[in-house]
């Protein structure tokens, strides 16, 4: 039985979304950005998110409550 949901739901799917072969190529990188830089980036890149993370869950951050209250005023009256 779930053999032919999975066969089901495979030819239901390759209907909607037919599959493509996609090629990537790898560019050469540029000399200088060398395994410090990416490491660098990566850390960057984390302590980025955790800043952008602890003010969005900040309490005293009244610019992250009024975009919320937006948010919700305007779901709110689209389900009206």
């Amino acid at each position: 039985m779930t053999q032919l949901y999975d066969d089901e739901l495979t030819v239901i799917l390759d209907w909607l979304v037919p599959v493509r072969t996609m090629r990537f190529r790898r560019r050469i990188s540029d000399p200088w950005f060398d395994n410090d830089c990416r490491v660098s980036k990566r850390c960057i890149r984390f302590f980025e998110r955790e800043a952008h993370r602890v003010r969005r869950n900040d309490p005293d951050n009244l610019e992250a409550q009024s975009a919320e209250t937006k948010r919700g005023t305007l779901s709110n009256s689209s389900k009206d």
